[in-house]
This record gives C-alpha cells, structure tokens and sequence, in this order.
C-alpha cells in the first residue's frame, strides 16, 4: 500500500427525492465503486483500505461487529444492483440491513396487522429504508429497544481500532438529536429516559454508524469545517400511519429534526406532488448533524453543491420505486472546494441583497440543553479562532482611476479619503461598500487620521523606472503609492503619480519622500497636501484553518458590524503555489471558513 496520505474529499448529498439513513450509506458505497475506477484519483485512492464495494461493505460490517460487541450477532449487510425510475432507467446500489428481529407493519385502518402497504399512500413514520416505510412505532420489535444513555455507553466504550473517534463522536450526536426530537414529541424533558424507537433500533444503529464509516473510509474530511453538505430537504405532502394514528408529513420527530434545515416542496411539485413521507428521521438527524445546522446562524452547509472539481458519484436507492422519479440519493465526492459563491450556504438576509455586504458579526451558540450533542466542548476537534489586532490595508477613495501597489502588504495601510482637487474616482478592492462621508452614530465607529499626499504629474518616464520608485516609496514608510492616468495639457496622455505617508514622523519624512520622486522620476515639481484626513475601518485578524493550511483573514468592522473579509494575499500565494490550486480559490475557500467562524 502507499505511504502517501490520500487527500481529503467533501462529500454533497443531493436528496432531491428524499433521505433515508440506508439509502446515504449506499450512495457512499455506490461512490466508491466511482472513486476506484479512475486511476488518475491515485491521490484520492492511495491509502483507501479496500479495492472494491464488496470489501468496503465487508469493512463497514467488521468495523460494526468488532467495533460495538453488543450488536455483533443482530445484523447483517447485504448490497445489490437495483434500477429506479419511471423508465427503470437508472441504476443504484442498495443497502438491506437484516435482522434477528421480527418486524411487522404499523396496523392500518380497516387492514390486517401486517399487510403489505408499500403500494399505498399510507406511510409508516419510522426507520427503515424507504420512503414509504413500513415499520412502525409499536411494540413491533421484538429486539432489544436501547435508549439514549446505553447507546452512548456503546460507542464511548467501542474499539477505536474499528470506530474511529470523529466517528463514534458525530453518531453521538447524531443518536442525540434523535432523542431530544423523541423526546419533545412525546412531552418528556429528558432525552436520556424516553424510550424511543428510531434510535433504539438495530437498523437505525447500523444506518447512522455505517455511514459515517463509509465516510470516513473514503476519506470525506470529516473533521473539516467544510466537511459535508447537503441540498435542501424535500417537505412531501400527505399523512403517515403509526400507531401514535394518522400524522402530517413531516411525521412530528422529523419535523422537529429539520427545525432550522433548508428545505423545497419535493419532487413533482409542479405537476404531481409524490405523497408520503420523504425524510427519514434518521436521515434528518444525520444530515443536521453533518452540515453543522446548530454551529451556525445561517441554515449550515445546505443548499446547490459548492464549487468543486467532483471526482466520484455514487447513487444509493431506496425501496420504493416511484413512477415519475428515481427514489436515490446522490452523493458527489469533491476536491478543491471553493465556496466563493454566497449563496450556496449562506442565507441572505433580505431577497436581492449582496452576501457579502453584511454579515452577522456574531456566531451563534445555544444554551439549552436540549441541543447539546452529549459530548462536552473540550472533546471538539474544531480550534476557536484565534483573533489579534494587526495593521493592515485600508484602500482609499481617491478622485482617479488607479490601481494600488501595497494591495499585499499586511502591515502597510490605505486610505479612504474624498479629495477635491481632482475629478476620477479610485475604486476600493474589499467590498465593505462604506460611504466615508457618512457621520458616526457614536464615537470610535471607525479610526480617524491625518496624513501627507505626494502628487507628480509624468508624462516621459517608463513604465519600469515608475514602477522602481512606487516599490521605493512603499519600503520607504509610505502609507500607499499609487498611479493615476491624466490626460495634460496639449491633450498628452501622462501619469500621476501618488504617495500617502503619515505627517507625525517629521520633516525626515519628507525629505525621504520627496528625494525619492525627485530622483527617480522625471518630475520637475510635486504638489504638497497636508492633513488630508483618513477614515478607516477598525479591523482585526481572524485565522482559520483549511485542509491546505492557515490562513489569516482581515476584518474590517463598522461599529458591531463586520462588513469586510478580505483573505491575506501571501497566504494564499503560498498554499497556491504548494498546491496549484488557484489562488482565488483559497482566498474563496478562507472567507467563507471566516463568515462561519464570525
């Protein structure tokens, strides 16, 4: 085997029919078999630890029995080749968990105890592997019910030779948020007593603990910060049967599982509305889990995939077979990830506003109880933040079209500053959309300076020796330099030339500045202003870690308001060059990391 470490992977789940926790495990496998076929993803494959579908769904056996001894003789897997669609046209893997246990339907109206219902509008809200289920909430099961606390206790105490740590973890949580929906649904205010039938299960254990190992295995970054995402969940329409009676769908527990989740109509909402219950309780607690719903303020990681470059498709199908659609979930496997578009998973805050004009400026933490994850926040893999003050850029509102030379230099600064001398307007780089004549609410909204400007109209000097002296100013203390077209007299096209410094450094200052410009370039005179007043934004920096590496991130802020992210050039010139990976792509991938964080 290679000792070369494969890359990590994002993993999207599309559930544009629907979710089941059987059906996301096959769609890992089915991916696999994707992964595998392509011998130019080495980097990806390298120290996969198996060589096919059959031997990853023996792993994902062996991890389960080995790695959990309590349910080592109540399952077994099975997978098979199935087609889904109207047609029959299209092909997926499915997942069967077998069981010791009897399982009987949910008793119908005016049915028998056990009728075959899966052709029928009447859904079963529970655990098993399709849509239209068919197990119920009765004593049905003749295995085993376990509780929150015993199920915790099994995967606290499970082999991590077999069930990695971010494993047994993310299923704790997982198992978790299934109690606390069962346990509201049916009035209890602890989770840890109510005995509830989704979590209880054999099936329902090997759905969530599988896939997650599945994931794992294929070495989805599942302790990254942009591990996993998901499209919106699709609501259905219609009632199930349970033996709590007829319920809307969502049945109560699934709904309270996707409280916060984005969610969409469902297939055929334009023509004909499948009916039934599409998400599974499973499926909804997995899926909030894995793309970080109560981490975040904004609906986590859920709507259209992120950009990426895919690398595998795997489709995991479900039991029932609906006649317009094909009942699987997608998986697509990514690398690369870029994140630069807004709105994939961050909610706008009103229709047709700008991402990243404003962001939240806080991140959101619940206190209650109910949605902690039953492991304490020491046990997290993910660092804080660490934010320190830093001098960085400010880019200036100048009177002419320019392009500055210091974009790159943390510890140099930009002004912002309307000047009436002159009638083209400078463009600022970040997109904090300030308006500096805007009058502070209250004191120390933003900073407040003075400082020198340089001006030298050229119009016979080369490109290369204007350059050499811009370089000269900016490592000679100046705030900015920057060029300016004009246009002169005897309309000759020329260039101005600009320098900001601070005046409290003396008149040695300006002997350095203006020997410089004098001897560097062909001017004859420079124009002097004094106090020329600045605004800023106060700003900190904010480093976040991504897979390639740490990146720091400025930000700028506007009272309590964060209004500009702006990713440190040189970082992500340096990851860009180790990797290849366009630059613009870890500067996307650094800011969208920071709104999460902030």
């Amino acid at each position: 085997m290679s000792l070369m470490r494969s890359k990590k992977l994002h993993a999207h789940f599309d559930c544009f029919s629907g979710a089941a926790g059987d059906m996301m495990m096959a769609s890992c496998i089915d991916a696999a078999s994707c992964l595998l076929k392509d011998s130019s993803y080495k980097s990806y494959t390298s120290d996969l630890s198996f060589s096919s579908t059959d031997e990853l769904l023996n792993l994902i056996q062996d991890n389960l029995k080995n790695g959990i001894p309590e349910i080592k003789d109540e399952f077994g897997l099975i997978m098979k080749r199935v087609w889904r669609g109207g047609m029959g046209s299209i092909a997926a893997t499915k997942v069967d968990v077998t069981s010791i246990y009897e399982h009987k339907a949910a008793p119908v109206p005016q049915k028998d105890d056990g009728d075959d219902i899966q052709n029928t509008s009447f859904e079963v809200h529970d655990h098993s592997h399709e849509h239209g289920h068919s197990h119920s909430h009765g004593n049905t099961h003749s295995g085993p019910l376990r509780n929150l606390p015993q199920i915790r206790k099994m995967l606290e105490e499970s082999s991590p030779e077999h069930i990695p740590p971010i494993v047994a973890k993310l299923a704790i949580e997982t198992f978790t948020k299934l109690a606390i929906a069962e346990s509201f649904t049916h009035g209890s205010t602890n989770e840890n007593t109510v005995h509830f039938h989704e979590v209880g299960a054999i099936d329902s254990i090997v759905d969530i603990i599988g896939t997650l190992l599945c994931l794992y295995h294929l070495n989805v970054d599942l302790e990254g910060e942009i591990s996993v995402s998901s499209s919106p969940l699709p609501m259905g329409e219609g009632t199930v049967w349970t033996d709590h009676g007829q319920l809307p769908v969502p049945a109560f527990a699934t709904m309270r599982l996707m409280m916060g989740m984005k969610t969409c109509p469902g297939p055929g909402a334009n023509s004909q509305t499948i009916t039934g219950e599409l998400v599974t309780p499973t499926a909804a607690a997995l899926l909030r889990v894995l793309t970080g719903i109560d981490e975040s303020s904004h609906g986590g990681r859920m709507g259209r995939a992120p950009n990426m470059i895919p690398r595998a498709i795997g489709l995991g199908a479900g039991t029932k077979d609906f006649i317009k659609f094909p009942n699987v979930v997608r998986l697509i496997l990514g690398s690369h990830v870029g994140l630069d578009q807004h709105e994939c998973f961050v909610k706008k805050e009103t229709e047709g506003e700008e991402l990243s004009s404003k962001l939240d400026g806080h991140h959101s933490h619940s206190h209650d109880h109910h949605r902690n994850i039953g492991i304490s926040k020491e046990d997290t893999s993910a660092e804080e933040p660490s934010i320190h003050h830093s001098h960085v850029h400010e880019h200036m509102h100048e009177h002419s079209h320019v392009h500055s030379v210091n974009d790159d230099k943390s510890n140099q600064e930009i002004s912002t500053k309307d000047q009436s001398s002159h009638h083209n307007h400078q463009h600022s780089h970040d997109h904090s959309h300030i308006h500096t004549h805007k009058k502070s609410e209250e004191d120390g909204e933003w900073n407040v300076d003075k400082l020198t400007l340089l001006q030298a109209n050229l119009d016979d000097i080369t490109s290369e020796h204007l350059a050499f002296a811009m370089d000269l100013l900016i490592e000679s203390g100046a705030v900015d330099a920057w060029v300016g077209h004009i246009v002169m007299k005897k309309n000759r096209s020329a260039h101005q030339l600009n320098c900001l410094y601070h005046s409290n450094k003396g008149e040695s200052m300006d002997e350095k500045m203006l020997d410089i410009i004098f001897r560097h370039t062909t001017t004859l005179g420079i124009r002097i202003q004094r106090d020329v007043e600045r605004i800023s934004l106060k700003r900190s920096m904010l480093s976040v870690k991504t897979e390639y590496g740490d990146i720091n991130v400025k930000v700028g802020t506007l009272g309590s308001e964060n209004v500009s992210l702006k990713a440190e050039f040189e970082d992500c010139k340096k990851i860009s060059i180790e990797t290849g990976i366009p630059i613009k792509a870890i500067s996307d991938l650094a800011v969208q990391l920071a709104k999460q964080k902030i």
